[in-house]
């Protein structure tokens, strides 16, 4: 057969340009998309689906709208399992595109090749999210070579577990609004009442009282507790609730004085998309045993709620100290008098004279020693030991006013230094047993380093002394206090017939000086569920996968973050479309029944390459 002399030189030319125009043609006819590609995280063994993926990746490209199925009509289709919704779409991109801007930058492609069955397109002009079913990428006549588009062919996407961290709000969003929910306002209540004095001479009469906050409703039993006629605690028996950053103020009142006490706040915090949330938590107050602001822990526990369905020990976890650090800041004394010499030797002067005041110089306080020859003239002068004056310069020219003397003798100054002439206490901690160690970083070659001590009252850093000033130092030194000693408490757990009945120390801990939480691990029969969507303006939290039941004052604890408040109130909504993983737990529960699952998905596996279901 003769050769074609016009495509003897190939044909990559036409095929490039081929290619631009296709592409050139989508970005004018054809719509911004978001191509997510799918992580698979778990395997469901009954279908051999992916039933817990997430999407956390978005890449925005053109693609062309072929046919869209929810334009023609309803598409509803009966099955064999019921009447469901079938809207399909059929999208044309370019390779090149694609390649560019999703295959280059994705980790998360099961196939790197082309786009991937399983994962989703999100449509925002209809605000839809599609589901990859099936990718053409061949045709069967190919004149110019490989055909240079994608046509894939996706449907509506039904959701069964899978989690949504795109990124883009408004698809992040979809799950949360296609799910039965759960929704959660919470706010703050009081999570205990630290005693700040305990007082004396208190008796039976004496009543405890939180001070009225906006919004808020108080504990409903306040008690205090008498301990030697003082205010040694004050238990409450629930939170109350509706409290914002602004603590009640606590009022003592009875035949004794001096108590006083402070309510501390829950803590607020937020919850992360895809954090399990637990209903009820146990909680443990230990009760202090000391009038110090350093507590010591003993077995002394208050169990709120025993729980039920323990087969084994759950672990308890106690928060760690939260003892602070206490610091300080030196000051310096500058123009202290190092060195003099005789300016103007005097007359009749006595042979030795010590500690004489001076006057003169832009300094004050020096006092000198002064050694005269028999003549009566100045032969040496030195610095009085312990009067050597402050805010001196060099050259500053002083002298000395001696009875009898018509001739007084002069002198200047020739060097000064620095010391440390005082240290405030900065902050002064928490949790201190003993005075810390206290250190001052050293002066330049040839100076004195100086020394100080502390003082401690209450666990804390109430001054802090200079015993040594030192001398030599050109800048402020730093002071350095040795923080409390601190070891986070520990303890074990007892169970009787499922319940929590005992909490048993086994290391009591140090540097306390509130009493810590303590936190056990939930039993089986404890409400929980997946955060879906939080809403930080109006506390608004919304739970899927509800397992148990919630109720009001229930504690919500974030099982990875720890944060923890009070459901102020809670309603169950449910969306009219929905399609939740309830529903699909149910279809996966029952298809036994139909079809042997066991060995293989008759329907074809997901994540399929070759396009045949």
């Amino acid at each position: 057969m003769a050769k074609n002399v016009y495509f003897s030189q190939g044909t990559r030319s036409e095929q490039l340009l081929y290619e631009d125009l296709i592409i050139e043609s989508m970005k004018i006819y054809g719509q911004d998309v978001y191509y997510l590609p799918r992580e698979m995280v778990t395997t469901d063994r009954l279908f051999r689906e992916d039933v817990l993926s997430k999407f956390d990746e978005n890449y925005l490209i053109e693609m062309y709208l072929q046919n869209y199925d929810g334009f023609q009509g309803d598409g509803t289709l009966l099955t064999k399992f019921g009447v469901r919704i079938s809207e399909e779409a059929t999208f044309v991109v370019s390779k090149r595109r694609w390649e560019d801007l999703v295959q280059a930058k994705s980790n998360n492609l099961v196939s790197a090749e082309r786009p991937n069955e399983g994962d989703a397109i999100y449509f925002p002009l209809t605000q839809q999210l599609f589901q990859i079913k099936f990718v053409e990428n061949e045709t069967p006549l190919r004149p110019l070579g490989d055909v240079p588009t994608y046509t894939i062919t996706c449907e509506l996407m039904e959701f069964a577990d899978e989690r949504l961290e795109t990124g883009v709000e408004e698809i992040d969003k979809i799950a949360a609004e296609t799910a039965y929910s759960i929704v959660h306002k919470w706010v703050r209540g009081i999570k205990y009442i630290r005693m700040i004095n305990q007082g004396t001479g208190y008796g039976g009469n004496t009543t405890v009282a939180i001070g009225s906050v906006t919004g808020a409703i108080p504990p409903t039993t306040i008690v205090p507790t008498i301990t030697n006629t003082r205010v040694s605690e004050i238990s409450i028996s629930n939170p109350g609730k509706g409290y914002t950053t602004t603590a009640p103020v606590v009022t003592i009142t009875g035949t004794g004085t001096g108590a006083t006490a402070e309510a501390i706040l829950t803590a607020g915090g937020t919850f992360k998309f895809g954090e399990n949330v637990h209903g009820t938590k146990f909680t443990a107050d230990v009760v202090n045993n000391s009038v110090s602001a350093s507590y010591t822990l003993n077995n002394s526990f208050t169990i709120r709620r025993a729980g039920t369905g323990y087969t084994t020990a759950p672990l308890v976890k106690i928060a760690a100290p939260d003892a602070v650090d206490a610091k300080g800041t030196a000051t310096l004394q500058n123009g202290i008098v190092t060195g003099l010499e005789v300016v103007n030797n005097g007359t009749g002067i006595a042979s030795t004279l010590t500690n004489i005041p001076t006057t003169g110089g832009t300094g004050t306080g020096l006092r000198i020693d002064i050694t005269a020859d028999a003549n009566g003239d100045v032969t040496a002068v030195a610095i009085n030991g312990t009067n050597d004056g402050i805010n001196y310069v060099v050259g500053d020219i002083v002298t000395v006013a001696l009875a009898g003397v018509q001739d007084q003798p002069t002198f200047r100054i020739t060097a000064i230094t620095s010391d440390v002439n005082s240290i405030a206490v900065t902050t002064a901690g928490t949790g201190y047993t003993s005075a810390p160690t206290v250190t001052l970083s050293a002066p330049p070659t040839g100076g004195t380093q100086a020394t100080a001590s502390a003082v401690i009252s209450g666990g804390t850093v109430t001054a802090i002394n200079v015993s040594n000033r030192g001398l030599g130092y050109t800048e402020v030194p730093t002071v350095t206090i040795a923080p409390p000693t601190r070891t986070q408490a520990t303890a074990t757990t007892v169970i009787t017939n499922g319940t929590v009945t005992a909490i048993n120390l086994t290391n009591t801990g140090g540097g306390y000086t509130t009493p810590p939480r303590f936190t056990i691990a939930p039993s089986p029969s404890e409400p929980k569920g997946k955060v879906a969507r939080y809403d930080v303006t109006n506390k608004e939290l919304e739970l899927i996968d509800i397992v148990g039941t919630f109720s009001d004052d229930d504690t919500l604890v974030g099982e990875t973050s720890g944060a923890e408040t009070v459901i102020d109130s809670f309603s169950s909504i449910e969306i009219e479309n929905a399609l939740t993983a309830s529903e699909n737990k149910y279809f996966e529960d029952q298809g036994d029944n139909v079809l042997d699952w066991t060995e293989s998905n008759p329907f074809g596996e997901f994540g399929n390459q070759t396009g045949s279901f």
